[in-house]
């Protein structure tokens, strides 16, 4: 196989699991041609262990750290990492999970043998560091069956929602470059790699658990307190995501009825914000009963608008 194989990882202050992430990397069947990893704005110390860390585990001689000038947060943290990846295919990976060595392999050949597939999942095991770490959703861990099928993301109301985390992705570099115009500022990596691939037809799920995911108390996309001022602007910026979306849609002349759907999910959005502004419960029921399914979890979404609706802040987690 031909092809050059670039892994993406983001770092901030990683110290306490990172030697397990970059062992798990140097036991892979098939290595990485280049690992690019993406300090943001690490204390020295911290920044000091993961150079320790590389030469340590044998990847001295395929990595480049590239420390930001100021903290740019995940989501921009990834994109510019993945810019400035060279390889054909590009792996994203956290700091602080475990990879099962045949991750890399199984995937890239996958991605070599089916060229109409741009953007792979694997499935995943999560598994708890920390007694009080956030749960895993019950229902998600359903959709990791595991039996080794490639399922491929074409129906658009199955796919919308980010159905995998960014670190089970693989994707072709020229399927981002592609793409990279749409991509706005703080849209979360994985949702926007997500929703290119599934509304262009080239994403699929590799149902084969190769990742291990680690949760524990400072998982980055873990949100400790939840207020109304932040749904607002969760929300107005899904907006601004989905008009990008639908704009990628209409120049890349996909169906009409792919276009439609994106449309029915800015029209939810746009209700949601007006709610929670107004605190009409009208606006809520109507958008309960006849919009569900453009809720990231569904009724747990739903309940979450009118409790911060009602009572403006949840602390510790969700309903």
């Amino acid at each position: 196989m031909n092809i050059k194989v670039s892994l993406v990882l983001t770092y901030y202050n990683g110290s306490k699991y990172l030697h397990e992430q970059l062992e798990s990397i140097s036991d892979q069947c098939l290595k990485p041609d280049e690992i690019i990893v993406m300090d943001d704005c690490s204390k020295s110390i911290e920044l000091e262990f993961l150079k320790c860390e590389i030469e340590k585990c044998g990847l001295n001689d395929i990595t480049t750290v590239v420390t930001n000038q100021n903290n740019l947060g995940y989501a921009e943290n990834f994109h510019k990492g993945i810019r400035a990846a060279h390889g054909d295919y590009i792996f994203l990976c956290d700091q602080d999970d475990i990879w099962l060595e045949s991750k890399i392999d199984e995937m890239a050949d996958i991605l070599d043998r089916h060229s109409e597939i741009n953007l792979l999942c694997c499935d995943l095991e999560p598994f708890y560091s920390d007694e009080n770490a956030p749960r895993w959703d019950p229902h998600s861990l359903k959709d990791m069956i595991n039996n080794g099928s490639i399922e491929k993301c074409i129906d658009i109301k199955k796919n919308h929602h980010l159905r995998r985390s960014g670190c089970t992705m693989a994707f072709r570099k020229h399927f981002f470059q592609d793409i990279d115009r749409y991509w706005i500022a703080q849209w979360p990596h994985d949702d926007f790699l997500w929703k290119m691939a599934v509304y262009s037809g080239h994403c699929a799920i590799y149902h084969k658990i190769l990742h291990r995911r680690r949760l524990h108390l400072n998982n980055t996309s873990e949100i400790k307190i939840r207020t109304l001022k932040w749904r607002i602007q969760e929300l107005q910026s899904m907006l601004e995501y989905h008009r990008k979306l639908l704009l990628f849609v209409k120049d890349m002349g996909l169906s009409e009825k792919k276009g439609k759907y994106i449309e029915y999910n800015i029209h939810s959005l746009k209700l949601r914000i007006e709610f929670l502004i107004s605190k009409n419960p009208l606006i809520w029921l109507r958008t309960a009963l006849f919009y569900s399914d453009t809720f990231t979890g569904r009724w747990k979404g739903i309940l979450l608008d009118a409790y911060l609706a009602y009572f403006g802040t949840l602390k510790g987690g969700s309903l």
